[in-house]
């Protein structure tokens, strides 16, 4: 069985769940335009008659159809084949035990570089380059560490988040200013609770996944389009998405919150 949640397919085999992030929204239809841009190229230099032309243009479609087919059912067979393969987050972070943050695995949108660019529009090591500004390592100790997507974060040793990687046609990677306590990255999204016990959240908010409810906390966990957290009295609260029912927590009181892919885990009072 195959669940749709966006771009990622959630696919069930043998009583196991395999998430299988396929690519950017809209990439069939990017295979789809370069089949129609690459056949009408090769009929106007390559066919003599319109009619040839024409056949060449109207094959293009169906083509892109069946690779785009053929992409996504060969990266099903590998994710099944090799979990880890399309868990989703292809890099991972640490603190070692000086405090310093090393990341590695994939890195195409700096999320195994971590640092900063001296021009604040760019979020990666790469687009900082290319737009001519400067990448500065990141330098310091670290208390926490929170890998999402394709980003970072982690609170120093002063108490405020620093960030890296993601892409930079998104908007909103900058955490806020002031110290934390806690903190967690999301498939697209962060939040945070700074010391006042108030969430914060930064990044995507097309599902509401960054607008946290008033109150204090002592718990955040960010998933893929939905938050959670544990309030001062102990409940669960949830904002974001929620046609799986990943946003309506129980009742009852909690002590451990983790928002996953489309779903939701607590360890209630009771253990």
């Amino acid at each position: 069985d195959v669940i749709k949640s966006g771009n990622t397919l959630e696919i069930f085999y043998n009583n196991a769940s395999y998430p299988l992030n396929i690519a950017e929204a809209c990439s069939g239809m990017r295979m789809l335009m370069a089949f129609l841009a690459l056949g009408v190229a090769m009929a106007y230099t390559s066919l003599p008659y319109v009619w040839q032309r024409i056949t060449l243009v109207l094959f293009a479609v169906p083509t892109a159809v069946f690779v785009n087919v053929l992409r996504v059912m060969t990266l099903g067979l590998l994710s099944i084949a090799d979990s880890g393969f399309a868990a989703g987050d292809f890099h991972t972070c640490a603190l070692n035990s000086s405090g310093a943050v090393e990341c590695w695995g994939r890195n195409p949108f700096g999320e195994s570089s971590p640092g900063s660019c001296s021009d604040p529009q760019y979020s990666s090591e790469w687009y900082c380059e290319d737009g001519g500004a400067t990448w500065n390592e990141l330098t310091g100790t670290f208390t926490q560490l929170s890998a999402g997507g394709r980003h970072n974060c982690a609170i120093n040793s002063s108490g405020t988040i620093e960030c890296w990687g993601g892409s930079d046609s998104y908007v909103g990677w900058s955490p806020p200013a002031g110290t934390f306590t806690q903190l967690s990255a999301g498939s697209g999204h962060s939040c945070g609770i700074n010391t006042s016990g108030a969430i914060e959240c930064w990044g995507g908010d097309s599902y509401g996944q960054s607008s946290p409810p008033a109150g204090t906390f002592t718990e955040v966990s960010a998933g893929y389009w939905h938050t959670c957290g544990i309030n001062s009295s102990g409940a669960v609260e949830c904002w974001g998405d929620d046609f799986y029912g990943q946003s309506s927590p129980p009742a009852g009181t909690s002590t451990e919150v983790s928002a996953g892919h489309v779903h939701t885990c607590v360890i209630n009072s009771s253990g």
